[in-house]
């Protein structure tokens, strides 16, 4: 059954200060806020500190995950926010591995890379809080070079629930379901674990020893709500988003986080108009980030809708286009479309078990082009979508349903190091 939103007539203030004290009140302080500088977790930081003053359970836990490549303005906040005495300060400077939607030839890099210390676009932040390669803690045995940024997440968070006294902690996440689609599916699943019936929270552990849980106590706020409750309240911002205001954009089109992710690199161009000084740096260090920067809108990078040569179908043009990729990529993304094409071939009654020379699964019940409103629903397969996939970098073909996996780096690497460059 479909989910839809119902509203309700509470003010979306009030609702939160209760979600925030019930969850204080719960844990008992094992409380501790994702915090990435961006707006959403900045007001969800806020009242969180309210709250955790009210009933004495300061200082208050906040993890920051610094990703390298990010704005000055963004570390400036983060600086301020950290020199609270009322804050207990986590500030992650590992090199893990993140996402690049603008280069097909390298769709991860890795921050904080020591091999590449000499390009690094800023230098280490000197903050005895700040945990590094040359600092990790001893207990922390389960960091691995490349690790997913949502990875680590899900370890730091079970890490602190085996610290704390009652073997659990709560995470407190700022991600509002009127953002996306996807976001709007992590709060309303059903089939999820939770915490004690409440569909705003999600039981996230990968070991059974411990109890981990993300809470998202702003999930029913729209955006209009957060700028709101921060001229109203008087609430600390990142002043980014003041620059992104000034250069056009919409308090609805503002992203910040990593720029080169598969949704926030429609705002990349902005960065070499905000911080030029930064830009440089960046386009030496990401690949793709320059052509990424001007073509960010374009067809050529499959945004809104896309466009092959002529006479070309878009089957045909997949096949090119794999053929151009590096080995190990095309490898990489023809076991996510087999999988794809063995899926609907199967649901939609074929038998076929072969598979072209070009590599691909043979299959006569995928057509060319569908219609676009069901493509955009994923309710139906074409060609059209696999091409999107490659055309958009999709490197974990979103598109075509798939999900993150763990160890996306590591499985990259181990494609490149057979199939090599």
């Amino acid at each position: 059954m479909e989910k839809k939103k119902s509203y309700m007539s509470e003010d979306v203030y009030v609702k939160a200060y209760e979600r925030f004290e019930y969850i204080f009140k719960e844990f008992q302080g094992d409380v501790y806020v994702s915090f990435s500088g961006g707006k959403d977790s900045g007001v969800m930081l806020n009242i969180a500190l309210i709250v955790a003053e009210n009933l004495n359970l300061l200082p208050l836990k906040v993890f920051f995950i610094d990703m390298e490549a990010q704005y000055k303005e963004t570390i400036k906040y983060v600086t301020e926010v950290f020199e609270n005495p009322k804050i207990e300060p986590y500030w992650i400077c590992l090199p893990i591995s993140l996402r690049n939607a603008v280069s097909v030839f390298s769709p991860k890099w890795v921050c904080w890379d020591k091999n590449k210390k000499n390009s690094w676009i800023r230098e280490m932040p000197n903050k005895k809080y700040v945990i590094n390669e040359d600092n990790l803690p001893k207990d922390w045995t389960w960091f691995k070079f490349g690790m997913e940024f949502e990875e680590i997440i899900v370890y730091f968070g079970e890490w602190l629930a085996q610290e704390s006294n009652n073997h659990r902690v709560a995470s407190l996440v700022g991600i509002r379901s009127d953002e996306s689609l996807k976001r709007f599916t992590t709060i309303s699943r059903n089939y999820k674990s939770n915490y004690k019936g409440l569909q705003w929270s999600t039981r996230v552990n990968l070991v059974k020893t411990t109890d981990l849980y993300n809470f998202y106590p702003i999930y029913d706020w729209r955006v209009e709500d957060i700028w709101t409750s921060i001229s109203k309240f008087n609430f600390s911002y990142n002043k980014i988003y003041d620059y992104f205001y000034r250069y056009g954009e919409s308090i609805y089109e503002m992203r910040l986080c990593q720029p080169y992710g598969d949704n926030q690199r429609k705002s990349l161009d902005l960065f070499h108009e905000i911080e030029p000084e930064t830009w440089f740096k960046i386009v030496e260090r990401v690949s793709g980030a320059n052509f990424g920067a001007l073509y960010q809108g374009d067809k050529i990078l499959g945004n809104r809708s896309i466009s092959i040569p002529d006479g070309y179908t878009h089957k045909e043009y997949v096949i090119f286009l794999l053929e151009t990729m590096p080995k190990y990529l095309k490898i990489h993304y023809l076991k996510k479309i087999n999988t794809f094409l063995k899926w609907w071939d199967k649901k939609l009654g074929g038998t076929n078990i072969k598979y072209e020379n070009n590599g691909l699964f043979e299959t006569i019940l995928i057509p060319d082009i569908a219609d676009k409103k069901l493509e955009a629903q994923k309710k139906i397969p074409s060609w059209r979508r696999i091409c999107k996939v490659i055309l958009k970098n999709d490197f974990y073909c979103y598109e075509l349903s798939f999900t993150q996996n763990k160890n996306e780096y590591q499985k990259l690497m181990t494609l490149k190091k057979i199939y090599g460059e």
